[in-house]
């Protein structure tokens, strides 16, 4: 069964509300993917990767003209966001996400410190 995932525009690593520094901003306006990446972002420094199966495109998305979507998703592939966050403090992540009626409904955000 074939399943189509879309991440929207709007990945965002923010530190602290008092001294708010973007460290990593993933729209995919620029990027315009269509690979697992790695993919650079549009503002910041960091890497956004998949696993690597199904394919790649960039569609337009929930409301976004770009999105990073994959077709063909199946249980255990993810979508991985690294940036370095050596020296920040009270670190904000902002996440939009959307799926199609062929694609997964429920999804799981994770994060790891190392």
């Amino acid at each position: 069964m074939k399943k189509l995932f879309a991440l929207m525009a709007g990945i965002a690593l923010v530190a602290s509300a008092a001294q708010a520094d973007l460290i990593a901003l993933w729209t995919f306006e620029g990027s315009v993917p269509t690979t697992s990446g790695p993919l650079a972002p549009e503002s910041g420094a960091g890497s956004a990767t998949s696993d690597g199966s199904g394919a790649f495109s960039n569609p337009a998305g929930n409301g976004s003209s770009e999105s990073w979507s994959a077709n063909g998703w199946a249980i255990g592939q993810y979508w991985q966001f690294q940036v370095n966050l050596s020296g920040y403090q009270d670190v904000t992540l902002s996440w939009d996400q959307t799926g199609s009626s062929t694609g997964p409904r429920d999804f799981q955000l994770q994060y790891s410190t190392d």
